[in-house]
C-alpha cells in the first residue's frame, strides 16, 4: 500500500497516516487499525471522497487493511515497519 491512502487515513477518528505506524508495537497498532476499519466500513461515503484518483481506492485499501490487522494480531510482540 502506498501513501496515496493517507488522504483517507487522516480523516479517521485516529487521524494517523501510514508513516505514523512505523516503529509502533503491533498490539496497539492492531487496535488502532481495527478502529480505522470499523469507521471506514461503517461510513464508506465519507471516505470515498478522499480516494486518490490514480491509486488509493477504499475498495483496494480495506482488504489490505484487514490483512495488516491480522498480521499485527498474529504478532502482538512485533513492531510495525513502514517503508517506501
Amino acid at each position: 500500500m502506498t501513501g496515496n491512502v493517507n488522504r483517507m487515513l487522516s480523516q479517521t477518528c485516529v487521524g494517523l497516516i501510514l508513516r505514523d505506524f512505523d516503529g509502533m508495537p503491533c498490539a496497539p497498532a492492531a487496535k488502532l487499525l481495527a478502529r480505522i476499519h470499523v469507521e471506514m466500513t461503517s461510513n464508506r461515503e465519507k471516505f470515498l471522497e478522499f480516494e486518490n484518483p490514480e491509486w488509493g481506492s477504499l475498495a483496494d485499501f480495506l482488504p489490505w487493511l484487514e490483512h495488516w490487522i491480522e498480521l499485527c494480531e498474529a504478532n502482538l510482540l512485533g513492531v510495525v515497519k513502514v517503508s517506501w
